[in-house]
């Protein structure tokens, strides 16, 4: 595996086209597809990668896809567009995909379907809030009460129909990862990409944040509980469906990420990781904390938090650490379990 650096410019797609592929396309996630009859084929990956035995992809071919076109940008030979406006067909087999070349319109390009080789990748855009019918900000209580009403609204045993059996199936799917506190954030930060790669084992953390709060004297021997608040970073949900919104106000880019990726050499495929940027948004908050210190706890003693450190795209979050530290007490002096009488200075 190479060292880490940076990826390729970002490709210049025409006037209006995201780089984002639409829901209604993202049926051409890991599919692969014959060039034009040349003896090759190219695979349209989940992270919009385009892999194929060609000199122009040795440096990274990328791919996008709205509104019923597909766009291929292959190198140095430019990027070229799919003239059919049609949504996904009703089969895939025999399907045949026509376009042409951006830079010369005499280059015509056929696309004819070869296989699925990642049959994940197809559900990586699937909401989960939406097959339950919840916001997105939604608790785990709600969560939990629409799950139980919707379970029961589609039980096979009340609806035989296939119909049913795929919505309850689809229903039970989504509320297992919405349930699972690890699985849940995972999903909220990366998508259904990062819930796939944690069930391989591939899931990274972000560190603990480690802080210090000092407590007073009764507060250890008599328990005490309030509220603190901690300074962290966050992915926003929210910008992926409505980046206007008022709650996404001073959003801006994750930090870039870290990504393994495919690169042809020569005759060969290799992996390099490569820096690139997030396609996530993310914001600061002050997010609140309930500290409970429980009777008897020592200075030096620490209260965690999981899950409430900073959030990455696709990773799990560390833990927020606080560490007791006892203010100085006028009366009272603590060594270990015992409480002494603090010494009287002169003048007192």
């Amino acid at each position: 595996m190479g060292g880490g650096r940076r990826g390729p410019d970002p490709v210049e797609w025409p006037a209006g086209v995201s780089d984002e592929v639409s829901k209604s396309m993202s049926w051409l996630k890991g599919t692969e597809w014959e060039w034009n009859n040349d003896g090759f084929t190219l695979k349209l990956t989940r992270d919009q990668e385009i892999e194929a035995p060609i000199q122009q992809c040795h440096h990274g071919c990328k791919w996008t896809a709205e509104k019923g076109k597909l766009y291929l940008f292959i190198g140095s030979a430019g990027i070229f567009e799919r003239i059919d406006k049609d949504p996904k067909p009703s089969k895939l087999e025999g399907q045949r995909l026509r376009g042409y070349s951006r830079r010369n319109s005499r280059e015509r390009l056929m696309l004819t379907f070869h296989r699925i080789f990642d049959h994940e990748a197809v559900d990586l855009d699937k909401d989960l809030y939406e097959v339950l019918g919840i916001p997105e900000d939604s608790d785990e209580a709600t969560i939990k009460k629409v799950y139980r009403k919707l379970s029961i609204q589609y039980h096979p045993d009340k609806n035989p129909d296939e119909a049913s059996k795929a919505k309850f199936a689809e229903i039970r799917d989504a509320y297992e990862i919405l349930n699972d506190p690890d699985k849940k954030i995972l999903y909220d930060t990366g998508g259904m990409a990062a819930v796939k790669d944690s069930e391989k084992g591939k899931v990274e953390s972000t560190g603990d944040l480690n802080s210090e709060i000092e407590v007073n004297l009764e507060d250890l021997y008599l328990g005490q509980q309030f509220q603190a608040k901690a300074h962290l970073g966050l992915v926003c949900r929210g910008c992926r469906k409505n980046p206007a919104s008022p709650n996404c106000k001073g959003c801006r880019k994750c930090k870039n990420q870290i990504k393994v990726v495919q690169v042809q050499m020569g005759p060969f495929l290799t992996q390099q990781q490569q820096e690139v940027p997030s396609k996530e948004k993310c914001k600061e908050i002050d997010a609140p904390l309930d500290v409970h210190i429980e009777k008897g706890m020592s200075s030096g003693d620490t209260v965690t938090f999981p899950r409430m450190a900073e959030e990455r795209p696709g990773m799990l979050p560390g833990s927020v650490i606080l560490k007791l530290k006892a203010r100085k007490h006028p009366k009272f002096q603590r060594n270990g379990n015992d409480l002494h009488t603090a010494p009287v200075s002169a003048g007192d």
